[in-house]
């Protein structure tokens, strides 16, 4: 399996929900990172949900590893299933007593994800996929398996043994990751078998682009004597401008920063202030 890279020295919790990737990466940080712990978000979705979180209470009594069950409700209203349960999970990370959260994202997590967003129209940002380190408000998202297959993850568990419990809504194809992992990735691996670690090697890419983005824009708003834009603010300005609005405006520290043809000027008020 891919080396876990450089770990956090902050208080480090494993999003643990029970599917071998988490149980994996528990296993794993459980001989690494001194003071671990765990977290276990019970969405109530499943008839199976309670007997997914008794199953990780076991697993991390047996290993001897603190663990915290946050039930969430997930509401449908505005956005679809995989999007609602995706916001009350980040929610429930917000509430943990953790510096850094650890999540079992692997190499074919990335490849779909970035398949799925190109499909959507997404920029430079989408195309991108999941960071390896990234923010959620003031905590740390890590993502140590993101270099490691699934396949390379199953070998590991089965090698050390290890239980894990099964969603049983990975089978159902009306949700889009399921619909591309089961009937639009074998299809392509039969023409390209490589094309999961060529699409996270694509995302690598287009990060390292991403990042000189910022920084360009981080230079341009330093150098015009406005504040440095938070991190959120700085990715939504940056998703304005990769919009390509005709005339794109963006507001930030009392300056209007306007966008005509490719170019970024600031209005004449803010200037008055130089």
């Amino acid at each position: 399996m891919a080396s876990s890279r450089k770990r956090p020295s902050a208080r480090v919790a494993v999003a643990l929900s029970g599917g071998v990737d988490s149980v994996v990466l528990l296993h794993r940080l459980k001989k690494e990172v001194p003071g671990l712990t765990a977290i276990h978000v019970h969405h109530g979705l499943s008839p199976n949900a309670d007997a997914w979180a008794d199953f990780c209470r076991k697993l991390c009594k047996r290993w001897r590893l603190p663990l915290r069950v946050y039930r969430v409700s997930v509401s449908r209203k505005e956005r679809g299933l995989e999007a609602a349960a995706r916001e009350a999970r980040y929610s429930a990370f917000g509430k943990a007593k953790a510096d850094c959260i650890a999540l079992a994202h692997n190499l074919d997590d990335q490849a779909e994800t970035v398949l799925m967003n190109l499909l959507r129209g997404a920029g430079p940002r989408g195309a991108s996929g999941m960071a390896e380190r990234s923010r959620l408000g003031g905590k740390a998202l890590w993502r140590p398996l993101l270099d490691t297959s699934r396949k390379e993850i199953l070998a590991y568990a089965r090698a050390h043994r290890l239980e894990w419990v099964e969603d049983e809504s990975n089978a159902d194809e009306s949700l889009t990751r399921n619909f591309v992992r089961r009937r639009v990735g074998p299809l392509l691996e039969e023409k390209f078998p490589q094309w999961k670690a060529s699409l996270a090697r694509a995302a690598r890419h287009f990060a390292r682009h991403e990042a000189g983005r910022e920084e360009l824009l981080r230079r341009f708003l330093r150098e015009r004597g406005l504040k440095a834009a938070s991190e959120g603010k700085l990715a939504e300005m940056l998703k304005q401008l990769a919009a390509g609005g005709a005339r794109t405006e963006l507001r930030h520290d009392g300056a209007t920063l306007r966008v005509y043809r490719g170019k970024v000027s600031l209005d004449a008020p803010a200037l008055e202030r130089f």
